[in-house]
């Protein structure tokens, strides 16, 4: 009996530190902000469209605005700051 619990306390060990070594492939929002992105949805100057940009070798698409300017559809643009799941948009 003592054994069984040795060895499963030195399993349950080892899974801990496999757990831990694990790296994480969740990509934030905040993680695009700086990043040039493409519109891919016209955003207005007042309202919101989509972008499309690259994070952590990811290919995403969100929500986006920006403060007053409007993009067309295939414009470059710079991220410049991210409020929850919505990306807030600049010239680049």
């Amino acid at each position: 009996l003592g054994a069984g619990a040795a060895l499963g306390g030195l399993a349950l060990l080892g899974l801990r530190l496999l757990h831990s070594q694990q790296a994480s492939s969740e990509v934030h929002t905040s993680d695009a902000v700086g990043l040039p992105a493409t519109v891919t949805l016209a955003i207005p100057s007042v309202g919101h469209g989509e972008v499309s940009v690259t994070v952590k070798g990811q290919y995403l698409t969100y929500s986006a605005s920006s403060r007053g300017i409007s993009f067309p559809r295939n414009s470059t643009v710079r991220i410049q700051a991210a409020e929850g799941t919505n990306l807030i948009v600049g010239q680049l």
